[in-house]
């Protein structure tokens, strides 16, 4: 076992808010309608879903 992380400094994080899923969810789907390949469509993929 390792010993414990003593320099842990843990950072807030805010919590998404709705506008911003829904925009990021927006501009995901209009790159996939967009792609008029499957080579766009897996570029599309990888930007919007990693």
């Amino acid at each position: 076992m390792s010993a414990p992380n003593k320099s842990y400094d843990p950072v807030e994080v805010e919590a998404l808010k709705p506008e911003e899923i829904e925009r990021m969810r927006d501009e995901a789907l209009a790159a996939f309608a967009a792609a008029g390949d499957l080579d766009a469509l897996a570029q599309a993929k990888t930007a919007h879903t990693g």
